[in-house]
């Protein structure tokens, strides 16, 4: 340790130590020939300013002011990086002090339709795949259902029919079997039902529902030919008038309307469907698991006779 120097002795080498940095002598010459330490000599030459003979040459001063020239001319860190090939975080140590540049409005606007292009081709490839995963799923769930035994088609029809259907109410015990739908795959599934419960296809009367703006003749005949039903079975079209007011997404040549499926003399038939949806509800249980990864129970399988009242 060093011996306690007064404030006077203190005085007089800090006086010393910067004649000594005027006349361009380094700290560490200054130290040893003062005889005083590194921190002493810091505390002396605090505030002196380095003579030119000491400072070293920096190689990146003259890049640095080219930097900061660019900046002022409203250059962006990108640019500026690229054009004297440093990195873009020694663009940032060097002109964090300067003010942002304000884009010219038509780069502004270019830079603004780059980002917006960019996040809609993010959100597309996003979507696409979010899409083919849910068709995987889909095909997988189809695929674990097995065969479809005539029981399963019944009690579709039924559950359908229940979502669907005109249901008989105690204001208005109306029991005839009435049911609407604008999907064919279902309509498809509906009609499959009926025939297994032994309705014929001259039971059935078919009315097409659709908006005025729409191609009635041809979504008539579209949906004839979905149905195996010929056109002229079908009733009269119930025309929808269209509400100026109302913003549809159900337009263009894919909308068809919705399809009317009522069953002549099916007092009977409604009580049975009836029954069938008061059945799933109230009887007892018997549940299996059934994973994603597993086959169908074997009693959606074993293609069990259908209730006495449908025979």
């Amino acid at each position: 340790m060093g011996r306690h120097r007064t404030q006077e002795e203190k005085r007089e080498l800090g006086e010393r130590a910067r004649e000594l940095r005027a006349a361009g002598r380094s700290r560490r010459d200054i130290q040893a020939e003062l005889g005083i330490g590194d921190d002493l000599a810091k505390a002396f030459l605090r505030g002196t300013e380095l003579p030119d003979a000491l400072r070293r040459p920096r190689a990146k001063d003259e890049l640095r002011q080219e930097a900061i020239e660019l900046r002022r001319q409203g250059a962006t860190y990108d640019q500026i990086a690229v054009a004297l090939s440093v990195s873009k975080s020694t663009c940032s140590l060097w002109l964090r002090d300067l003010p942002h540049p304000e884009a010219e409005p038509e780069a502004a606007a270019a830079a603004q339709e780059r980002r917006v292009a960019a996040l809609r081709v993010r959100a597309r490839r996003d979507r696409d795949a979010r899409d083919e995963a849910g068709q995987q799923k889909l095909l997988g769930a189809a695929e674990s259902l097995g065969a479809v035994t005539s029981r399963d088609l019944v009690i579709a029809m039924a559950i359908s029919y229940w979502c669907e259907g005109a249901k008989s109410k105690p204001w208005n015990r109306h029991k005839v079997v009435q049911w609407m739908n604008s999907d064919p795959l279902l309509v498809g599934l509906f009609l499959e039902g009926l025939a297994l419960v032994g309705i014929p296809r001259h039971r059935l009367s078919l009315r097409v529902h659709i908006h005025e703006s729409a191609d009635e003749p041809a979504a008539r005949a579209w949906w004839a030919e979905r149905t195996g039903v010929p056109p002229e079975q079908f009733r009269r079209s119930t025309i929808k008038t269209h509400n100026p007011k109302t913003v549809r997404q159900n337009t263009g040549d894919t909308y068809k309307g919705c399809l009317c499926v009522t069953v002549l003399q099916s007092r009977a038939l409604y009580e049975v469907i009836h029954g069938l949806v008061q059945g799933l509800a109230s009887q007892p249980r018997n549940i299996e698991e059934w994973h994603d990864d597993a086959e169908a129970p074997a009693e959606l399988q074993d293609g069990a006779d259908l209730p006495s009242a449908l025979v």
